[in-house]
């Protein structure tokens, strides 16, 4: 009797070895799609891969992910932020996968490959979340990753009906210290951010933050075109709704959710491979 039951604890704890499964959270970073705001209800984020198999073996299988439309969709976290949790069984430990990023506005009739080589990784026999993966870029954010924080700010200036990319400028401004320097960055036409293809529509500022003084808490900003009388006034959805600052607390490295200017979208806007509708 006492043989059979521990023959029957054996049998159950492979059992529970057999179907024991691995969670992995795949972490997307849109921010790096040079040129194009993806929105959270207007886009999708989808992850595309196979389970390529042991070392030594390339079995290229598509239980959980696929190279088509059938692979599944990641979900907006927040910010540029996207996740898909896969769980997969243990057996899968030890195995090479390969997975690439796909995006696409609700308009659009297909989906926009991501640049560069399949991203490889290896099953862990553990629950696992994966580097942030950057997409067109590898793994490297959008900014210079320093000792400082790193802060990535992006505005859309499609809705801008007078906006010139050819000749105009855009600034930021606000209560943060300057990069020069300086106590803060309230002027209007200093601190100049950097235009995007195509169009030259979206615009970003790489800000380096002393990580000492770190978190910067409700700081206010906004976007100028280097006049205070032709700068934001968000009003209403700002940072307080008397005051025509943006706000935001950072307390690491960043990457802030782009925006468009004044917060007002167009009607409809192109960007090339996708189509962002409002």
């Amino acid at each position: 009797m006492k043989r059979l039951l521990l023959v029957t604890l054996a049998v159950v704890l492979l059992a529970g070895l057999a179907f024991g499964q691995v969670n992995v959270t795949y972490r997307i970073n849109i921010s790096t799609v040079a040129g194009v705001g993806i929105a959270d209800s207007s886009h999708q984020v989808q992850v595309c891969g196979s389970e390529v198999g042991p070392v030594g073996q390339d079995l290229w299988e598509n239980s959980y992910l696929t190279w088509d439309d059938a692979s599944p969709l990641a979900t907006h976290v927040s910010g540029d932020i996207w996740e898909l949790t896969i769980s997969y069984p243990e057996s899968y430990v030890g195995w090479r996968m390969a997975y690439k990023i796909r995006y696409k506005s609700n308009m659009a009739d297909g989906f926009s490959w991501e640049n560069g080589d399949n991203r490889m990784w290896v099953m862990p026999a553990h629950d696992t979340t994966l580097a942030m993966a950057y997409v067109n870029n590898a793994w490297d954010p959008p900014y210079r990753v320093t000792d400082s924080v790193d802060v990535y700010f992006r505005v859309d200036m499609s809705a801008h009906e007078t906006f010139d990319p050819d000749n105009d400028i855009v600034y930021i401004v606000g209560a943060f210290p300057g990069p020069d320097g300086a106590d803060n960055m309230w002027v209007p036409d200093k601190y100049a951010l950097t235009p995007e293809t195509p169009a030259n529509l979206m615009w970003g500022f790489d800000l380096k933050l002393d990580a000492a003084s770190a978190p910067y808490l409700q700081t206010m900003y906004r976007f100028t075109l280097g006049a205070w009388d032709n700068s934001e006034q968000v009003f209403g959805h700002g940072m307080f709704p008397d005051n025509e600052n943006r706000g935001i607390s950072v307390y690491g490295d960043t990457t802030v959710n782009w925006v468009w200017w004044n917060d007002v979208a167009p009607l409809q806007v192109d960007h090339g491979d996708t189509m962002v509708v409002t």
